[in-house]
């Protein structure tokens, strides 16, 4: 991981609250957030901390969090999209070539948006 990941975040932006996610509820399910995931949500996060909605491609989101396969990140984030924590937000409806989109990132004010199911520790 980049050691500039998160420099430059607002207060109080605090990206241990997400790395300690290891489960959250949605839709009356209980979710495994696996640690990659949790590692490219708190880099989204952290951008859109700094500039509000955001626009990110891939493969630079693997490089500042050590994803090594563009598609994996891929699929990280339709796994974001799928439980809400990502979204896209449109930027202009038709610039001659194409439509473009910026991402938004579902963590209002710093907070996760679903039930965290805290994990007993272990002795």
């Amino acid at each position: 991981m980049s050691n500039t990941l998160f420099e430059g975040t607002y207060q109080p932006f605090r990206i241990w609250s997400i790395f300690s996610i290891a489960r959250f509820e949605f839709e009356k399910k209980t979710i495994d957030f696996p640690m990659t995931h949790r590692v490219v949500f708190a880099y989204l996060a952290s951008l859109a901390n700094r500039y509000g909605d955001i626009s990110v491609s891939y493969l630079s989101v693997c490089k500042k969090t050590g994803v090594t396969d563009v598609e994996e990140m891929a699929e990280i984030f339709g796994w974001l999209m799928a439980f809400n924590l990502l979204s896209y937000v449109p930027t202009s409806l038709f610039d001659g070539e194409r439509v473009k989109f910026k991402y938004r990132v579902n963590y209002p004010e710093n907070i996760f948006p679903h039930k965290i199911i805290h994990t007993p520790l272990e002795h």
